[in-house]
């Protein structure tokens, strides 16, 4: 499991901006942080429901698992990919797999999360994506 990139110091506090309960839901339904003022956490039914947003560029961070219906995680990342987008993400997966882990590097994910997860682990990452 990778790290989550430095912190800038001053950054706005993760909590204040997010509501935690919201992050960790991510967990069960693909999400991403948008509103950089405001901050607001969008749950999505599915991969497909999230690449059809069509603010999809104003995401701060998407929080994807990998074992969906429909479209898989890595597929959802390669289409983002496709799209020309640069949108930080967390992979999230039941089992370790090194070629989901590789594939998900790949196309940019800042990290794979092995469940059961840490809301700590989790949270830090979306601070460093979103800080």
């Amino acid at each position: 499991m990778a790290t989550p990139a430095s912190r800038t110091s001053g950054s706005t506090s993760l909590l204040r901006r997010y509501h935690e309960p919201e992050i960790l839901r991510c967990s069960i339904h693909p999400c991403c942080l948008t509103g950089a003022d405001a901050g607001h956490v969008r749950l999505y039914p599915s991969g497909s429901e999230l690449l059809g947003d069509k603010d999809i560029d104003q995401i701060e961070c998407v929080i994807i698992d990998q074992n969906m219906p429909g479209l898989h995680g890595t597929d959802v990342l390669l289409q983002i990919e496709r799209r020309g987008l640069a949108l930080p993400s967390v992979l999230i997966t039941g089992a370790v797999d090194s070629e989901i882990t590789a594939a998900a590097q790949r196309l940019g994910a800042m990290t794979v999360m092995v469940k059961p997860i840490l809301s700590d682990e989790l949270l830090s990452f979306v601070e460093a994506a979103v800080g």
